[in-house]
């Protein structure tokens, strides 16, 4: 060993023995580096799935000192400070001390490449480690389980080459220990959040270089636990986006895979992760629409599962049943079949995991589409920045649903629904119910899919109460029209009560979307309006940092009224009602 890399290695050990190691860790209270462990002898997770992770393509970005991660565009990161100064978007920040943008150098045979992949490393380890940076500004939990995952990869991947780096190895080795020490304490582990998954992943990956009973028990136990509490009974991811229902599929189906090509993992917790893999994908039939896409529910911008793998592409119906409903999860979605190619969603997030950062208000909203053409559509996510208009696309105004009076300018947030919903299988067709109340605020919306029509029916019945606002008040029911639809032509309006706008899509479908309002007077109908691109109204997000104007009808009631929403497919002119 180079008596550079043994003297950090050695001050790297001493630090970790200082802070402490928790129970059950690996070289508690000894200076000694622990013997390796059976990295060499199975497959580590890159090794595996290293082409889904890395892209060569970035190879010449980085022999210029730029850097993409993510769905960044590629920065100059030759200057990158370690630690994070105000200045700098926390999102990319966190995602660099991942290290996985390394993986095309490491996996790289150029010795150029190589030798990158080296001095980053070392820039590393000597802001980190041998630096003195506290562990808590070296990034969150899921940062240090990506960081080593990598590390792992990158040690293997050395120690299997004719000559390997002393300098990398040594580093490397003591990087790993730290990073086993700190996941497996309690602080690195959240069972609220998806990031728990890589959490978990991330400390077992440690034990294939310093094997560990006690850590990977820990690692394997904390996947179970987040699994069974994030995937409903059906299979459904408990989360508010269908998007992440497809992270959370690859990942564990990865882990399933990897798994297997580890005899230490323990048949029950094999058998287990298999089975709700094997339910997520049952599920995934519902949550894409007729040609694969991913419906813009919560947290998702336009996506198809193709992105995730072509496996998770499910075009039978489980057990022929055009519908599902699952409470826990907060879905109700229609998907037709043959002729019939209408698909519906409906949102009652009730009852699940609690993913605060990630959440949007979409109680009672509804997503309608025709053969992957969306109709009323779901503002999106736009971006995970908390401030800007990140606040828009989470609040209510960027979902179909019914707003509760406010008083101000403040950014609504519809409430949550707050009776269990029902889903009523008539001859006639489909029919699910959900309440939600806010105060004096209440609010039943019925969404009926009419059996052998071209149609959606959605009735809402809104009570709202004045008598405790100093001024009258008012409730809003929104309809965000979707992108597929290129022109949108007023027809009808508001003669007694009822409006209507024909809407015609890119592929050429024509609908009519009425509204009528009952009963139809001055004071229930405060105002109809179709907006598009205002400060806090009428946009849509197809990509990540991208906002496109996008029309909106928004209903003001200032009273109690009954209001039915119709969209009806045409053949040949305007349908009467």
């Amino acid at each position: 060993m180079r008596p550079v890399a043994c003297l950090l290695l050695v001050l790297a050990v001493l630090a970790g023995a200082a802070r402490g190691a928790p129970p059950g860790t690996p070289g508690e209270g000894a200076l000694d580096i622990p013997p390796p462990g059976d990295y060499l002898a199975h497959p580590v997770y890159y090794d595996l799935f290293l082409k889904r992770y890395s892209d060569p393509d970035d190879l010449p970005d980085l022999r210029a000192g730029r850097v993409r991660v993510q769905h960044y565009d590629a920065v100059d990161a030759a200057d990158f400070a370690w630690e994070r100064s105000s200045g700098t978007n926390y999102t990319w920040w966190m995602q660099m001390q991942e290290m996985r943008f390394l993986l095309p150098l490491i996996s790289s045979r150029r010795e150029s490449d190589r030798a990158i992949a080296r001095d980053w490393l070392i820039r590393w380890f000597g802001a980190h480690m041998a630096g003195g940076l506290p562990p808590r500004l070296w990034g969150e939990p899921m940062t240090w389980a990506y960081r080593a995952m990598v590390f792992v990869y990158y040690l293997r991947t050395e120690e299997r080459r004719r000559e390997p780096d002393e300098d990398v190895v040594s580093i490397l080795r003591g990087a790993i220990l730290e990073h086993q020490r700190q996941l497996a304490s309690g602080g690195f582990f959240d069972e609220q959040n998806n990031h728990g998954f890589i959490d978990a992943l991330g400390l077992y990956e440690t034990t294939r270089v310093y094997h560990d009973d006690a850590a990977r028990r820990l690692a394997l136990e904390r996947l179970r636990t987040l699994a069974v509490k994030s995937v409903s009974a059906q299979g459904f991811h408990r989360e508010h986006a269908p998007y992440y229902h497809f992270v959370v599929l690859r990942w564990l189906d990865e882990m399933v895979g990897y798994f297997a090509r580890h005899p230490d993992v323990d048949a029950d917790t094999e058998h287990e992760l298999r089975g709700i893999t094997g339910r997520m994908f049952t599920a995934a039939y519902y949550l894409q629409d007729q040609r694969g896409g991913i419906p813009q529910v919560g947290d998702t911008d336009s996506s198809s599962v193709f992105r995730f793998n072509r496996r998770y592409r499910v075009t039978r119906a489980p057990g022929g049943a055009a519908t599902c409903f699952d409470t826990d999860a907060g879905y109700a979605v229609y998907k037709g079949a043959a002729r019939d190619r209408r698909y519906v969603v409906f949102r009652q997030p009730a009852g699940r995991i609690d993913m605060r950062a990630h959440a949007h208000a979409d109680g009672l909203s509804v997503l309608y589409a025709v053969d992957g053409e969306t109709v009323l559509g779901d503002g999106g996510k736009y971006s995970y920045d908390k401030a800007g208009r990140r606040e828009y696309f989470q609040s209510g105004w960027a979902h179909n649903t019914i707003l509760p009076p406010r008083s101000g300018s403040e950014v609504s947030r519809a409430p949550r629904v707050t009776e269990h919903p029902a889903s009523v299988p008539l001859p006639e067709g489909t029919r699910w119910q959900a309440s939600l109340t806010y105060g004096s605020f209440c609010a039943t919306r019925t969404v009926d899919i009419p059996r052998d029509a071209r149609t959606l029916v959605v009735t809402d019945t809104v009570r709202v109460g004045t008598a405790r606002a100093p001024a009258p008040v008012s409730a809003t029911v929104l309809w965000n029209i979707g992108p597929s639809v290129r022109s949108v032509e007023n027809v009808h309006a508001g003669t007694d009560g009822l409006w209507a706008w024909r809407l015609t899509t890119h592929g050429g479908r024509r609908f009519v979307l009425s509204v009528r309002v009952t009963p139809a007077d001055s004071i229930t109908v405060a105002a109809v309006g179709l907006e598009r691109g205002r400060a806090m109204l009428g946009w849509y997000s197809p990509a990540h940092g991208v906002a496109r104007p996008a029309p909106v009808v928004s209903l003001v009631l200032g009273g109690e009224a009954v209001v039915e929403t119709r969209v009806d497919e045409l053949r040949r002119g305007l349908r009467r009602r």
